[in-house]
């Protein structure tokens, strides 16, 4: 996908992609602390089969209370007690490992922009507004059970998101939106 999220061709890019998934303990952002925790080869448009009572095992190991990150920053979460760590997601090109670029998952509900994997010990709330460099995100989140939870996060307007959780997953996809030709991250 591009910058407009709009699913895009391009010769230049692989075909079969290694998709990696680790833990960010902590937080529903931050920088991952583990080695993988899923790693598969996959064709792009197939599916990724994953064990999700297994990646919930694995997870669940590495989950802590809230860091005091900058990545938390303008976050609460009650009770303090509660444990949770989320998934990050990566993509890389098969023959070259380098990596192709922001990797996420998406919904086929057009209101929800994207998705998040996180896991929780407990039912809990995080509630809280964030601005880093003028987008602005609110959280206003409610787990009702100890698990895998994905979060939904809405586009309210260019630089507004809003996150809560989603209810009724249904037709979660690996999205990725590559690197611009001739880009290089420094």
């Amino acid at each position: 996908m591009n910058a407009e999220f709009e699913v895009v061709s391009r010769p230049d890019l692989p075909q079969e992609v290694v998709v990696q998934f680790t833990i960010i303990p902590g937080g529903l952002y931050g920088i991952p602390l583990t080695d993988s925790q899923y790693l598969d080869v996959i064709q792009i448009g197939s599916s990724i089969n994953a064990d999700f009572r297994d990646l919930e095992r694995r997870i669940a190991s590495f989950a802590t209370p809230m860091l005091n990150t900058e990545a938390n920053m303008g976050l609460s979460i009650s009770p303090k007690e509660t444990r949770l760590a989320r998934f990050g997601t990566f993509t890389y090109d098969l023959n070259t490992r380098e990596g192709l670029g922001t990797t996420g998952f998406g919904s086929p509900d057009p209101e929800i922009f994207a998705l998040v994997l996180t896991y929780f010990d407990r039912a809990a709330e995080i509630r809280g507004i964030q601005n880093i460099e003028g987008e602005i995100a609110d959280f206003n989140i409610n787990v009702e059970r100890a698990g895998l939870v994905w979060l939904k996060v809405k586009k309210k307007s260019k630089d507004h998101f809003s996150y809560s959780v989603l209810e009724t997953p249904s037709g979660a996809f690996l999205l990725i939106q590559p690197q611009e030709p001739g880009y290089t991250e420094i």
